[in-house]
């Protein structure tokens, strides 16, 4: 094998194609059929799903372009998520598989492994330096920091930290809030929070927000993140309520 490529092909609901492009040079005066491939593929060390490839000749004494499909179970991808997230956004997709060459007498089987990483950065969209006035209320939001919290199989906090100014001359009382989050348009969280806080008149202060995403929904918005070419939009909704 000479070079290799791949690149996502055909997303779906329930799959997403991998398109893998191997170039074998063929050595021999004689040229070698290509029974089969076989192929597994892995992210984060998490096997995703199988794939395989059409029987080929390897003309002798020259090169050809071998292409293998192999497909990830969607189904798998909330797994991948709390991986992925906890390892910095960054994800380590390997195929390994191998070649079956029929050389008449016997099957020939040679090995090979494929390694790409990708990273993605879906927490810069919680975050702003862009002051904003919050609707209804005489407050300014000034800044928003956010974290990854705790992550596991259901759900993934984040922690958002926003520095607000209290415009108003009397203390502004907040025992909760509500928010919701969309990712391209997918709805991945809804929820409300008992948070009690007071932020003096005329005075900023740092408010800490836990929202909350469902990660049964993470397999709705991989297949448009996919389909996007590997971008996601993100809306907050953050709503407090006084007393």
């Amino acid at each position: 094998m000479k070079e290799i490529n791949s690149k996502w092909g055909k997303v779906t609901e329930s799959t997403t194609e991998i398109i893998t492009t191997v170039k074998v040079y063929n050595p021999n005066p004689f040229p070698l059929p290509l029974k089969d491939i076989l192929t597994e593929v892995y992210i984060n060390g998490i096997k995703m799903g199988e794939g395989s490839a059409l029987s080929a000749h390897i003309e002798p004494n020259s090169e050809s372009t071998v292409i293998i499909t192999t497909y990830v179970d969607n189904s798998k991808i909330p797994q991948w998520w709390r991986s992925h997230i906890t390892n910095g956004e960054e994800s380590t997709v390997s195929i390994r598989g191998y070649m079956v060459f029929d050389l008449r007498f016997i099957d020939f089987k040679v090995p090979f492994e494929i390694t790409n990483r990708f990273k993605t950065d879906i927490l810069s969209g919680f975050c702003t330096n862009v002051p904003e006035r919050v609707d209804g209320f005489p407050v300014t939001v000034e800044s928003v920091k956010a974290m990854w919290g705790v992550v596991t199989d259901s759900q993934t906090e984040i922690v958002a930290l926003a520095k607000v100014r209290n415009e108003d001359v009397v203390p502004i009382v907040v025992s909760g809030y509500h928010y919701t989050i969309e990712m391209d348009g997918v709805k991945v969280a809804d929820g409300y929070e008992n948070s009690p806080v007071t932020v003096k008149p005329k005075s900023k202060t740092t408010l800490k927000f836990s929202l909350r995403l469902n990660n049964s929904f993470i397999r709705e918005w991989w297949v448009t993140h996919i389909a996007n070419g590997e971008k996601t939009k993100i809306r907050v909704a953050i709503k407090p309520t006084l007393k």
